[in-house]
């Protein structure tokens, strides 16, 4: 998918450093939105591989097979957290560009998404147990990309509809995409679900 999108915003015939252009990017499908698909199913894969200790690193496979891993799968999900809020970000930076920011609420997801992707990935990079403050701090970013969400929705459905709040389907398909913020909704709530214990029970 990414790489059909990309495609879309390529000019073959263009003379040579006019190929491929920011600007030629920001006016094409968003490229980095197909990634959502590979991280649910990246999501899918990890949760069905267990470890054999919790926040162990070592995944079983299934059988006798395993996997170890560099760091514990608790700081592979902050990881995943991370990447997953910064693929949210570029593409929220990128659809808002054409406006060139001049609306003021253009900057919260930009700084938001920011402040998100840094958080878990520093979480991630910590052994062991988050302190306080590092868990407040986390808690802290994934309500504020939960909230951004919401607020993104609002804000994208009311920019569709006409002046007298009337719903034409037209302007939902070629206007503001109304589910697009809903990515920073479900990062956030991933991200608190991953505060969740890491033990896991077996089937009986």
């Amino acid at each position: 998918g990414a790489g059909f999108h990309l495609v879309r915003g390529i000019l073959p015939a263009a003379p040579t450093g006019q190929q491929v252009t920011l600007s030629l990017l920001v006016w094409a499908p968003p490229v980095l939105a197909p990634f959502a698909f590979a991280g649910v199913g990246l999501l899918g894969l990890s949760a069905a591989w267990r470890e054999t200790e919790p926040d162990s690193g070592i995944l079983n496979l299934g059988g006798q097979r395993r996997l170890r891993l560099p760091y514990s799968k608790t700081q592979a999900y902050f990881f995943m957290v991370s990447l997953g809020t910064l693929v949210a970000v570029v593409s929220s930076a990128w659809d808002h560009a054409r406006s060139g920011f001049e609306n003021a609420w253009l900057w919260l997801p930009l700084g938001v998404g920011v402040f998100a992707t840094i958080v878990p990935l520093g979480a991630g990079a910590i052994q062991g147990k988050l302190n306080r403050v590092e868990l407040w701090t986390y808690v802290a970013a994934m309500l504020l990309l939960i909230l951004t969400g919401v607020l993104g929705t609002y804000f994208h459905v009311a920019a569709n509809l006409t002046s007298e709040a009337a719903i034409v389907p037209e302007r939902f398909l070629r206007g503001a995409p109304f589910m697009s913020p809903l990515l920073y909704a479900n990062m956030g709530i991933i991200g608190l679900l991953l505060l969740l214990p890491a033990e896991e029970r077996e089937r009986p």
